[in-house]
């Protein structure tokens, strides 16, 4: 395959082997832990094995002399790309620890070699310290989400469980912040970032299509049926008498979060294929055509909101943009019109959404229900503890509501936070959330070379967390809303 000619660039192979290697990763442990399955061998030694292969095969790639920041963005893609094709309850389970999966093991890998990064090469220091002069309120923000997260342990009536949980976001998911603005200083937002957004997008939304095709988990033969996440992960999250697919994730709604996430950038990845028109346009169709459907499969009314999000966002930036520039692009035009069709059908199933809100069918007014009333208690409750919450995990024992499963639940990472560690993480949170959406869209709004579309089609993926923020709280997709936000403020290199 000749890579520039699909790219348009000189040395987009080069950029984009880490993220090929991942996929290539990926491909490699899959392969190896079914083949292991397949013949009785216990997981943990498919894990170890693919991973050993994995190791030789990288030593051949990249040879002994390659500097750590191509290390780092070799570990990081391969964990971005584990964490999103990988189902994480599909896994080893021993007593006392967490699970052991290859996300995991990627995971451990990820954080050794951001130490080593920051300590032992003067590139990834110097792209963080160039993103924080750059973008001095992303950091201050950041830095007082930190804090305000590590002082609620001490307010927590379960000191060992919430010092447990922030590590595990700080290492799982905080840390993306540092990969994405290595990343973004290094290759920039567009070209293999965006193909690999483009590839991994239609994997699983296919993956998805077949779940719900099928109708039931393509995983659940590979699991530990004892196990009590597991059991939830797995079961059927039918609504109105129909099956709703999760595809690699958890639960049906973090499927949503991520089509509506991804899409802005897969069309991005499609637009980049510069070999033939009509296969760029046609695989533009393929995409838009796929997040409506991944939405559908989903049953996630809060898709269909995230997609009128995102479809608003960008027509609207289209125009002011155009208007700023004192002229609309045919193109840009076209693009605008589609969009706004998509908005149309979007808005056409919000309206839907909200009638459902007060007169749809039993099982969406129980959601509904169980939410407001999480807003109504975490309204009463704060009032004691405004600054610090009540320590991670908090929220559950404040404003859980039981499911039918009868797992205690908080539907909404706002609810969440704020419970947990009160209105200073929660303002740090939406202030560094905010800060680099602000600085992705002022630049695709003033950027005159075409690296201003590369930043457009950020913001727009960073836009498709909004909804979700208000209505879900699980944190399967922090990791890679993190990494956007790093690449949104890097600064790139020359």
């Amino acid at each position: 395959m000749n890579w520039e000619r699909m790219t348009g660039s000189r040395g987009a192979l080069g950029d984009a082997r880490p993220t090929m290697f991942a996929v290539l990763a990926f491909m490699l442990l899959a392969v190896g832990g079914g083949a292991a399955i397949a013949l009785q061998a216990h997981l943990v030694s498919a894990i170890v094995a693919s991973l050993g292969l994995l190791v030789i095969i990288s030593g051949f790639l990249v040879g002994p002399n390659a500097r750590i920041e191509w290390y780092l963005v070799l570990v990081g893609s391969l964990y971005i790309t584990l964490s999103i094709l990988w189902p994480r309850y599909v896994a080893v389970w021993l007593p006392g620890l967490p699970s052991i999966n290859p996300p995991r093991i990627a995971n451990m890998l990820f954080l050794v070699i951001i130490l080593i990064s920051i300590f032992g090469a003067k590139s990834v220091r110097d792209s963080i310290f160039a993103a924080a002069e750059n973008s001095k309120i992303f950091f201050c923000f950041i830095f007082l989400y930190l804090i305000a997260r590590i002082a609620s342990i001490g307010v927590s009536s379960d000191l060992a469980s919430s010092l447990y949980a922030v590590f595990n976001e700080f290492g799982v998911h905080a840390v993306c912040i540092i990969f994405g603005v290595v990343y973004g200083a290094r290759y920039g937002v567009g070209g293999a970032l965006t193909f690999a957004a483009c590839v991994l997008f239609v994997m699983v939304v296919s993956i998805a299509l077949f779940e719900a095709a099928l109708g039931h988990n393509l995983f659940a033969r590979f699991v530990d049926p004892a196990n009590s996440y597991v059991q939830w992960a797995i079961s059927d999250k039918a609504r109105g008498g129909g099956y709703r697919a999760q595809g690699t994730f958890g639960f049906p709604i973090t499927l949503a979060e991520f089509v509506v996430v991804a899409f802005p950038l897969a069309v991005a990845g499609a637009l980049g294929i510069k070999r033939s028109v009509f296969l760029r346009y046609a695989l533009v169709v393929a995409v838009v055509l796929l997040a409506g459907m991944g939405v559908y499969v989903s049953g996630s009314r809060s898709g269909y909101v995230g997609l009128l999000f995102v479809g608003m966002f960008a027509f609207f930036s289209l125009m002011l943009r155009g208007a700023l520039q004192g002229r609309v692009e045919i193109a840009h035009l076209i693009l605008a019109i589609g969009l706004s069709l998509l908005v149309g059908v979007a808005a056409y199933f919000s309206v839907g959404y909200v009638y459902e809100l007060s007169f749809g069918a039993l099982a969406d007014r129980v959601s509904n229900s169980m939410r407001a009333l999480m807003y109504e208690g975490a309204l009463r409750w704060i009032v004691e503890s405004p600054l610090l919450g009540f320590g991670p995990g908090g929220a559950i024992d404040k404003v859980g509501i039981s499911t039918a499963s009868g797992q205690l639940t908080v539907d909404s990472h706002m609810i969440s936070l704020m419970m947990d560690s009160g209105l200073l993480a929660l303002s740090g949170y939406v202030g560094f959330f905010l800060s680099s959406l602000i600085i992705c869209w002022r630049k695709a709004m003033v950027i005159s070379a075409d690296e201003w579309r590369e930043y457009f089609f950020l913001s727009c993926a960073i836009v498709g967390f909004v909804p979700f923020f208000f209505i879900l709280s699980l944190p399967d997709n922090q990791f890679l809303m993190f990494f956007l936000l790093g690449a949104g403020v890097a600064v790139k290199r020359a």
